[in-house]
């Protein structure tokens, strides 16, 4: 056992059983005569050797050691279907349901470690200036918006979002930890950053131990549906047909307003849910 820990072996029962029974064949015990190896015999067999259950989340917990939990971010995209209406809902018998409009924006969503700065969402769209803005741009407007046929993250939007995330933190004179995952998009020059250090995350467990999967993206979406909700509520009493009617600038701000919704409180309880620091 030690010297599996000295080798940063992730010990687990079923390893523990594995080498019992290497080693009782070893000794030249016959399988007959193996322990069955049960629930209760490893209880047991980790009592009397001290040991306990621990989180192994790669080598995070050395990375985050000397930053802030202020200066400590996790960035992470997410896709929202923004103009889908609610797939359930209550009546007094089954209904035919309408076409669904698949459109699609995807979210990197920023936050910091003890939910005190909740950072403006990066919007990737399909159209460089949808008709909706009118000729303007995303700026223009009050986003930070990129686009792409396919309204996904790529290197070149990735290196952009760190170049602002830099200047950002020169500007305020700090320096701060980004967590991303290991996405083919999250490519970068690290000479260009002087005061960003990007870490990726464990490649096998990301989904366990990035905050923004523990919570954050989930109360964003939520709120988002919640607020869809309600604007159809207006449209009907207005006497709107198409109570689901949205473009997407509607549809962005929508989304900023959720966003906004997004507590303090809740940003650092998923931090402290995925048990990364």
């Amino acid at each position: 056992m030690l010297q599996a820990q000295a080798k940063g072996i992730r010990l687990t029962g079923d390893i523990l059983r594995g080498k019992a029974r290497r080693f009782a064949e070893l000794q030249g015990v016959v399988p007959k005569q193996f322990l069955s190896l049960s629930n209760g015999w490893l209880d047991s067999f980790k009592q009397r050797h001290g040991l306990k259950q621990y989180r192994f989340h790669g080598e995070a917990g050395k990375i985050t050691d000397g930053y802030a939990l202020r200066d400590i971010l996790n960035m992470d995209e997410t896709g929202l279907n923004d103009r889908i209406p609610p797939d359930r809902g209550l009546a007094t018998a089954q209904f035919a349901g309408k076409k669904v409009d698949k459109h699609r924006l995807t979210y990197a969503l920023t936050t910091n470690a003890d939910g005190s700065e909740v950072f403006p969402p990066l919007v990737i769209g399909h159209a460089r200036r949808p008709r909706c803005f009118q000729k303007r741009s995303g700026e223009d407007l009050g986003f930070d918006y990129r686009w792409n046929k396919k309204a996904w993250m790529t290197g070149a939007i990735f290196q952009g979002y760190l170049s602002n995330l830099n200047a950002k933190m020169k500007k305020e004179g700090r320096k701060v930890l980004l967590l991303v995952d290991n996405a083919p998009s999250h490519i970068f020059e690290p000479a260009s950053l002087t005061h960003v250090r990007v870490e990726f995350l464990d490649p096998n467990m990301t989904s366990r131990i990035q905050p923004q999967d523990a919570g954050v993206i989930r109360a964003f979406k939520a709120h988002y549906r919640r607020n869809f909700c309600q604007r159809a509520i207006s449209r009907e009493e207005a006497g709107e047909v198409d109570l689901y009617k949205i473009d997407q600038l509607q549809a962005m701000r929508l989304a900023q307003e959720a966003w906004d919704c997004v507590t303090a409180r809740t940003v650092a309880n998923c931090w402290k849910h995925a048990g990364i620091l």
